[in-house]
């Protein structure tokens, strides 16, 4: 995942010294500045060389008390003495996302019954925003080269006027970061990342060189930043672009939780021209904006296109009689693409900056692939792990809208088909007609059945629960063998194999062209950019942590009339109510204390209630009772049942039925009847009914995705302990 370094208060102007160069260390501005002929490249290196230059005493940024907080931050556990004042703020808390009269009334309340007490009203300023001026269209932000603009450079409206006709508010990160050392705990927690650097140091070789180069020190704190695009209502006008911050200095566990994870929003569709956003991860149309380049990867790949098409596709087997020129390369070695650097980046983007007019920035541009300046470029190099390598792919679009849109044009026969090419000629058109109508159907009858839901508020997770979760099950038989072996090999990696991942889509992707595209160039629309872009996930790759963020705070506006300053404004509110929790973590809602009548087992496995009060007998001659006296060697004993079972991944297993897996199921072939004596000892067992062995044929032909096993109820009772169970299916 893309990492950078912030520096603490105390480093923050400090010039550091390093004992090896940065990646970028050879990037000179001046020389890219004075090549740069094109407009819109010019613009870019403005905003690229103010992104550099920006220093905290430069009166664009913090200010005032926000900024002398910055630099000079409290070194004390920070506490509250005041019983009124821990009572605002825990009322303050309790009624988040409720309105300001709320709270009010309620403090009108508790005065009225205690008259004596003074509760105040809650101002959290220890995170405060920055707020530039904005074209009242939300075109962009007057910042940086933008400051003295009279009118907006993107539609010419006048905007410069007293009062302000639309802000855009910057949450800056420096204080938030430093909320999470207020606190002996929080900061503990935050030194997770060096405790696993000492762990795992043969493992993390890149991450090592940064912090072996002195690009990271023992002080620093490393953050991930992803950006998405959002559309708030359905019905309505509210797209907008939402970014939010992940701490890597905490561990997984954590770094992942609401809590944690530091939102900021915008509607200004130049967002990245703004001087103090640092972006890494996005979507792929994101990731388009942020590296400006073809493959954020900066990979050697070449496009090939259609005879008079414009569009460029990257495929790997060339087309049969096909003399395009650019495009008419050999087949590419996959299991050889050079991977992108610094070096090789900086050696195009030269080139590129060097063309004098359009017409040779156009031919520089299909030769280098690059689109525009990436403004990362503006960031000092120490600060940076270099460009591309920064870059990360993206998974969620990948596989839950990409690949499902692909997957499903193909076998649905929508594909745009060519002049010499056929429908007639395409076997893997099969989910046409009575055939797709008859498909829906089943897979709506499956819900009642299966754990997952179609009908959820993420699209992306519809797409997959489909796809991958009932798609080798329903597909079998559906779709031709050859094809359907190359669907399952898509995603039968397992992370004990992501090791190999790379050469396993490596072959997929080979595999996919030789079977939809067959080397056909009116098929050439067929290699879409999700199937290269598969080469890159086992390199790297980006999570959810996005689309729940825009979850929620989509949720969590009140007020649809003017949705974009409220959810400027929730943003605002949860890194106040975040940091404000960071520093006095008594006020957070804590997850860690066990439910009433709980019973902690160690290990994080824990039983929940409801329980037997009393110990019970079970009946003799049945199912469990010989599962319970093969696995103790002697009649059963009396014991006391519980209601569920929470799992240390957070799952609960509940007595009803549910299916689960199990490291291992204990074999009563291994029991020791010869003892002299019993030995009676409580423990903690569940009674499971173990399917049979998966057919051989179709875990095969399935690359192992499809387990068909058979169910024999009462017949294959046995008993495990409960640490056994790994998770809930």
């Amino acid at each position: 995942m893309t990492t950078m370094t912030v520096c603490p208060a105390n480093a923050i102007d400090q010039k550091m010294s390093w004992s090896r160069r940065s990646p970028l260390w050879d990037l000179d501005l001046n020389e890219l500045s004075n090549m740069a002929h094109i407009p819109k490249l010019q613009q870019d290196m403005l905003f690229i060389r103010a992104l550099w230059e920006a220093r905290l005493d430069d009166g664009v940024g913090l200010k005032g008390e926000a900024l002398e907080r910055l630099r000079n931050p409290p070194s004390y556990p920070a506490t509250v003495d005041d019983p009124a004042v821990d009572f605002a703020l825990s009322m303050f808390l309790a009624l988040e996302h409720s309105s300001e009269a709320a709270y009010e009334d309620i403090q009108t309340a508790a005065h009225r019954c205690f008259p004596e007490s003074d509760i105040p009203s809650v101002t959290l300023s220890v995170v405060d925003s920055v707020v530039d001026h904005m074209c009242i269209n939300t075109c962009v932000a007057f910042v940086g080269p933008y400051t003295d603009c009279e009118t907006c450079p993107e539609c010419g409206t006048p905007c410069k006027v007293k009062v302000p006709q639309a802000v855009f508010h910057m949450i800056p990160i420096g204080p938030q970061m430093q909320a999470l050392w207020h606190d002996p705990d929080s900061a503990h927690q935050m030194q997770y990342r060096k405790r696993r650097t000492q762990q795992i140091a043969e493992e993390l070789v890149a991450y090592l060189n940064a912090v072996q180069e002195g690009c990271i020190v023992e002080n620093d704190m490393v953050l991930m930043v992803s950006l998405d695009g959002a559309q708030l209502y359905e019905s309505k006008e509210s797209d907008c672009w939402i970014y939010i911050w992940i701490v890597a200095e905490l561990s997984p566990d954590r770094r992942y939780k609401k809590k944690h994870v530091l939102p900021d929003a915008s509607r200004d569709t130049n967002f990245i021209s703004y001087l103090f956003l640092i972006l890494g991860l996005t979507d792929g149309p994101g990731l388009l904006s942020l590296s400006r380049h073809g493959c954020c990867m900066h990979c050697g790949l070449q496009g090939r296109q259609k005879p008079g098409a414009p569009h460029y596709y990257p495929v790997l087997l060339k087309p049969d009689n096909y003399n395009i020129a650019g495009c008419d390369h050999g087949n590419v070695d996959i299991y050889h693409l050079p991977i992108g650097t610094s070096a090789n980046y900086y050696q195009s983007l030269r080139l590129l900056m060097q063309a004098p007019n359009r017409a040779q920035y156009e031919q520089h541009h299909l030769q280098t692939g690059i689109v525009r300046l990436s403004f990362l470029l503006g960031l000092q190099p120490d600060h940076i792990s270099g460009v591309p390598e920064c870059f990360s792919s993206e998974i969620m679009h990948f596989a839950g809208a990409n690949t499902a849109a692909l997957f499903v044009d193909i076998w649905h026969g929508e594909m745009s088909c060519g002049r010499s090419d056929d429908q007639e000629n395409w076997p893997w058109s099969v989910l046409t007609g009575k055939t797709w109508v008859n498909h829906g159907a089943v897979v709506a009858a499956l819900q009642p059945h299966l754990p997952e839901k179609i009908n959820t508020y993420y699209k992306a997770a519809e797409y997959i629960t489909w796809l991958f979760g009932y798609g080798p099950g329903l597909f079998y038989g559906l779709i031709p063998d050859l094809y359907y072996r190359n669907f399952c090999q898509f995603y039968s990696i397992t992370p004990a194999q992501v090791l190999k991942a790379s050469e396993c889509f490596a072959e997929w992707e080979t595999e996919f062209e030789e079977l939809y595209y067959q080397h056909c160039v009116d098929r050439l629309h067929f290699v879409r950019p999700c199937i290269h872009l598969s080469n890159h996930l086992a390199l790297e790759c980006t999570c959810w942590t996005m689309e729940r963020t825009i979850g929620n705070l989509g949720q969590e506006i009140q007020q649809p009339s003017n949705p974009f300053s409220n959810l400027a404004q929730q943003g605002i509110q949860r890194c106040q109510v975040n940091a404000l929790m960071a520093i006095l973590p008594c006020y957070s809602k804590s997850c860690d204390s066990l439910p009433r009548g709980a019973c902690e087992l160690g290990e994080s496995y824990i039983l929940l209630c409801k329980s037997d009060k009393c110990p019970i007998t079970i009946p003799p001659g049945g199912a469990e009772a010989a599962a319970i006296s093969a696995y103790l060697g002697r009649p059963p004993p009396r014991f006391c049942r519980w209601a569920c079972l929470q799992l240390p991944n957070g799952q609960i297993k509940t007595r009803v039925s549910r299916n689960v897996k199990v490291f291992a199921v204990w074999n009563p072939n291994n029991q020791q009847d010869d003892v002299d004596e019993p030995r009676w000892q409580f423990a903690n067992v569940a009674i499971v009914s173990m399917y049979s062995l998966p057919h051989d044929e179709l875990l095969t032909i399935s690359h192992s995705t499809l387990w068909s096993c058979t169910y024999h109820s009462n017949d294959a009772l046995c008993v495990v302990d409960v640490k056994s169970i790994q998770s809930v299916v």
